[in-house]
């Protein structure tokens, strides 16, 4: 697969009905594509195909050596991520205690079902060290 970036049909989401917006989010993402969110502090560009990560490093001109992340809530963290309870405890008390937003990076449970449909190449380029058994 090449890294050239293809010209694509655009659809902006203008604010508004949030599940409406969240309805569009998911099928940009669903469909193969690439879609740009605002977060509190910054932007999150997300996909979830092979074509759409990499057309993700391409655009942003981000070498495969830094790979980028994957978004989860606080019950993903706990079945998924590897880490002590006073970590845990840490991440609860900025989420929940002061109503922060928090990304954390650690080791995680690759076997997990939620990676069941996560193609490989996704799956190596959205986390630090990826499992052995991937691609």
């Amino acid at each position: 697969m090449s890294d050239t970036v293809v010209e694509r049909p655009q659809r902006i989401v203008k604010q508004g009905d949030v599940v409406a917006q969240s309805k569009e989010l998911l099928d940009v993402i669903e469909s193969g594509g690439v879609a740009i969110l605002p977060l509190d502090v910054a932007y999150a560009i997300v996909g979830n195909s092979e074509d759409s990560i990499r057309r993700i490093f391409t655009s942003k001109n981000r070498s495969y050596e830094k790979p980028s992340g994957m978004f989860s809530n606080f019950d993903l963290l706990e079945e998924i991520q590897i880490m002590e309870d006073w970590k845990k405890d840490i991440v609860r008390a900025v989420i929940f205690d002061n109503d922060l937003p928090m990304s954390t990076v650690a080791p995680f449970r690759a076997e997990h079902p939620m990676y069941k449909n996560v193609a490989p190449f996704v799956l190596q380029n959205s986390t630090k060290r990826a499992p052995s058994t991937c691609c």
